[in-house]
């Protein structure tokens, strides 16, 4: 065995993450550590959250009792995986780090003990704050991780910045890998090149917003928008699907036409399906490091409208003529009339587009993530 790339974080339609590394490792001897509940075709070893991951319905199985179970699965996982790694002695160990828990930093200098090197893939550089959380000790409890790294792996040149300059990260400790494109085209079953192409000659758009309604990802600023926008686009309609985190809240919507939210956890098949059957799915991000649903968007060659923050631009997964300026209700109002108003033949132009950029991330991806491995372990 060469390398074992691990990442718990992998339930559901998250696990086609770990696809990309497995189709762009195919020549190479690489094994995949993931989540029991992913979604991911490609061979691997499943190790995390058996009973505790949202994708398997852990939320409805064990209510409050969810978190500090899931806590016990990550490391009866961290055991697993390492007795697999002192097992098979691999050349190096990819680690996707999802938290600031204890578990993970020991399991770092568990590797750093044994000598095998550890390459930690920065997902957020800069960790997520909740209402309720201490950034000063979140960020102190992040850069123990950056600091016991052999090396830091990141998706967006923004991400490497912030190593060096925040957390004094030499920049020779450093990897650049672009984001992986997480295919859901398989998923969307029921879609054929026809429907596709029925979709977009149909004159009543539909936009989409999906995901974890945190406050940075701009939902607020969606509905005031959308407020605005709806008298200039007759017929068309807009969908806000994800949860509502616990201590949040987003604006009224009351008498906002067309508008529909959707304050629930969407599930695998909902969330392919929703993406699957909209026109334009919208990210008006206000922050963020990466973003697993623009991939996601963008494998089903969908157009989308995003806020020109810099993890978008950097992605090389939109066009300048998707964004809008951060913030800025009105940018965002002129984007959704644009879109909205575009002729079926506009659209489909467009979504081609999309495609040609989809299929050059993956070639991107699996050229970057060969030349690390090359360096790694040469091919003979």
């Amino acid at each position: 065995m060469s390398v074992v790339v691990i990442d718990p974080a992998t339930g559901g339609v998250a696990g086609l993450y770990l696809d990309a590394y497995a189709k762009a490792a195919s020549t190479r001897e690489v094994t995949m550590v993931g989540a029991y509940a992913s979604l991911s075709n490609a061979p691997m070893e499943r190790y995390f959250y058996k009973r505790t991951d949202l994708a398997s319905g852990g939320r409805q199985r064990f209510g409050k009792l969810r978190m500090p179970l899931r806590y016990m699965e990550l490391i009866q996982g961290l055991i697993r995986s390492l007795l697999l790694i002192i097992r098979t002695r691999p050349k190096a160990v990819f680690y996707a780090l999802s938290s600031n828990l204890m578990p993970e930093l020991l399991f770092v200098l568990t590797l750093r003990l044994f000598r095998i090197p550890i390459h930690v893939i920065c997902h957020d550089v800069v960790p997520f704050v909740g209402a309720r959380e201490n950034r000063a000790l979140k960020d102190a409890q992040r850069r123990q991780f950056y600091r016991f790294a052999n090396r830091l792996i990141c998706h967006n040149r923004r991400s490497l910045v912030e190593l060096r300059d925040r957390y004094g990260i030499a920049a020779d400790k450093l990897d650049y890998l672009p984001f992986p494109l997480m295919d859901i085209r398989p998923l969307a079953q029921q879609r054929t090149t026809q429907t596709e192409r029925s979709r977009l000659s149909v004159t009543r758009v539909r936009f989409l917003f999906i995901g974890h309604m945190r406050p940075e990802k701009g939902v607020n600023l969606l509905i005031h928008a959308w407020r605005k926008a709806a008298s200039r686009l007759q017929g068309s309609e807009l969908v806000i699907a994800g949860q509502v985190p616990a201590g949040e809240r987003i604006v009224s919507n009351d008498g906002i036409p067309r508008l529909t939210i959707l304050d629930d956890y969407i599930d695998e098949q909902r969330y392919v399906h929703l993406i699957d059957e909209a026109d334009v799915v919208v990210l008006p991000y206000l922050a963020g490091t990466n973003s697993g649903v623009l991939s996601n968007v963008v494998s089903l060659g969908k157009l989308v409208i995003v806020s020109d923050i810099a993890m978008f631009p950097e992605s090389g997964l939109i066009d300048d003529t998707s964004t809008f300026a951060a913030g800025e209700v009105d940018a965002l109002v002129d984007r959704l009339v644009e879109y909205g108003s575009m002729s079926a033949a506009q659209r489909r132009s467009k979504a081609e587009a999309v495609e040609r950029i989809r299929d050059h991330r993956m070639e991107l991806f699996s050229f970057a993530f060969d030349a690390i491995l090359h360096r790694i372990t040469p091919a003979g």
